[in-house]
């Protein structure tokens, strides 16, 4: 078995184990949108993917294999920009746990499969305790990076209690988050389905990081995405965005999940692969880099459903091909 599809097949594992979580979770987001202002997107500003002068962006700073950081800070955003109206700085009393019978918690609208800590002999016992050692690490990040302001309180938990978050930018101090105007300018627009339908924890970092990168583009050449779709060239999506190409790279899972469409080229073959690539090479033409359109209503299906589906279907293909390799 390769490499790749021991990596796939370890996903899709994670990916069952977090079928109870997933749906109480979704369950739970729902909530927190139908009692609140019920807006049809969540707002990100464009300083969220901007890369400094250093070559990093707030987001690629978020990027782990495993970590919840991202997640974690979007889902501050959903839950903010239901909570509240544009204009004002949220006031977070929401507690990390709930308690009580008919509670949201945010333990309540993260989710995540993390293995117990054996170190820790209080959290390490049941699924709950170890999402919440996960979201107390994800608000360490999330502070160190300006983006989260911690309480300061004097018990183990009580200085995550209360948590404020930051402006997008991060920045070298702590900026108050403020909930954005719908009419300004330079903001990325996420279906809020991204959220209710579970893609906010199905999806893998670097493909969330992607995403937001060509919603950018598209709001910034609005014509040019909905007639020739956008795209970007590797120096420029460094420069710009602090994304690596190994995390662009995720453009290929988003167009099987149907979020996004890689518009056809005719020096290309339909996976992707530049055709006669030699040929074209040795007369010096050039090849641009792949076109996208978003295809924002893949997000009306459930995340989980689909998201596996995809993963058995690499999982059959990449069986096959190794299967046709070793009969050689």
């Amino acid at each position: 078995m390769s490499r790749e599809i021991e990596r796939l097949q370890r996903r899709r594992t994670r990916l069952e184990r977090l079928q109870k979580q997933h749906e109480h979770v979704c369950a739970r987001r729902r909530m927190v949108h139908s009692a609140g202002l019920k807006p049809r997107h969540i707002l990100v500003r464009r300083e969220f993917l901007q890369a400094d002068a250093t070559g990093h962006s707030p987001i690629a700073r978020l990027i782990t294999p495993r970590g919840v950081a991202l997640q974690t800070f979007l889902v501050a955003l959903f839950e903010a920009q239901c909570m509240h109206r544009y204009g004002t700085n949220p006031v977070n009393n929401r507690v990390l746990r709930a308690t009580e019978r008919g509670e949201i918690g945010w333990l309540d609208l993260v989710a995540s499969v993390a293995d117990a800590d054996p170190a820790n002999s209080v959290e390490r016992t049941t699924e709950q305790g170890n999402l919440l050692r996960q979201v107390k690490a994800a608000l360490r990040t999330l502070a160190a990076a300006h983006l989260a302001r911690l309480a300061g309180g004097t018990t183990q938990n009580g200085r995550f209690e209360a948590f404020e978050i930051g402006h997008e930018s991060g920045g070298d101090d702590f900026l108050p988050y403020t909930v954005p105007r719908v009419r300004l300018p330079g903001l990325i627009r996420v279906p809020v389905d991204f959220f209710l339908k579970g893609w906010a924890h199905v999806l893998s970092p670097a493909e969330i990081a992607t995403y937001l990168m060509f919603s950018d583009l598209a709001s910034q050449f609005p014509s040019q995405h909905k007639e020739n779709g956008v795209f970007v060239a590797g120096s420029t999506r460094e420069r710009l965005y602090g994304l690596r190409r190994d995390i662009y790279e995720a453009h290929r899972s988003l167009t099987d999940f149907r979020l996004v469409e890689r518009l056809p080229d005719p020096k290309r073959w339909p996976n992707g692969r530049i055709r006669n690539y030699r040929e074209l090479t040795n007369r010096g033409e050039v090849v641009s880099s792949h076109r996208f359109r978003l295809l924002d209503s893949g997000f009306n299906r459930d995340a989980l459903r689909v998201v596996k589906r995809g993963l058995e279907n690499y999982k059959r293909a990449g069986e096959s091909t190794a299967g046709r390799e070793a009969a050689r």
